[in-house]
């Protein structure tokens, strides 16, 4: 079954990124703390923001957008931000963020409760 497989592979890509696989980029204090301005910029006038944690080659989040503002357009934003200061400060260019975010929709309290024990 093609969800079953789709599911594994997540599973299989989240535990490499946890376990610090990839561009470890976060691992600096100055580009962990770019990022995090850069999600918290927009925090109640664009999207509001529940929980974040940095990991040192990706984070997680809990965002909702508000009207009239699109998820897909914000974590574009924030991806877009935040590249061109870390590109800007490695003298480098070119894309920091793979293209899937894996975002998820948020359909109920324990739902909520169970992402936000995760990113704990």
């Amino acid at each position: 079954c093609w969800k079953e497989h789709a599911k594994q592979v997540f599973r299989a890509v989240e535990k490499w990124m946890d376990a610090g696989f990839g561009k470890c980029w976060f691992d600096k204090v100055a580009y962990a703390s770019e990022l995090k301005r850069s999600i918290l910029h927009f925090h109640e006038v664009r999207y509001e923001i529940g929980c974040l944690v940095i990991m040192a080659n990706h984070c997680h989040l809990i965002m909702r957008p508000l009207h009239p503002f699109q998820l897909e357009d914000e974590l574009g934003s924030i991806k877009s931000v935040t590249a061109r200061r870390i590109n800007m400060f490695e003298g480098t260019e070119g894309s920091l963020w793979e293209q899937e975010s894996y975002d998820r929709i948020i359909r109920d309290v324990k739902h909520l409760y169970q992402v936000v024990q995760y990113i704990w």
